[in-house]
């Protein structure tokens, strides 16, 4: 990853004066056509969410990991339905949020 290797590359404003994790939580933040954010969309990935990129993507919108998309599930149950999904990627998400287990 980008940031492992240069991890000032983060902190690199462009010519709005804009950082890449300024950008990263733009797009976090938005809502697709199914309800889903980001978080969700890369729980869901045919090739399951990466447990490197998972605090990045939290940390861009911590309360995404709450929100439930327009059929009513979180990011917890989109990486569970998804076979690439690692345990260790599940195992972070119920530690983000405990109570997603019994929504």
């Amino acid at each position: 990853f980008l940031i492992q290797a240069y991890p000032e590359s983060t902190t690199v404003q462009d010519n709005d004066r804009n950082s890449p994790l300024q950008y990263l939580t733009k797009i976090a933040r938005r809502v697709d056509e199914r309800g889903m954010l980001l978080l969700h969309r890369e729980a869901a990935h045919f090739k399951g969410l990466n447990v490197e990129i998972l605090p990045i993507l939290f940390n861009a919108n911590p309360e995404a990991i709450r929100l439930q998309d327009n059929l009513g599930l979180l990011p917890i149950h989109h990486a569970s339905l998804n076979e690439a999904s690692s345990l260790d990627a599940l195992m972070l998400l119920v530690k983000l949020y405990p109570e997603s287990i019994v929504v």
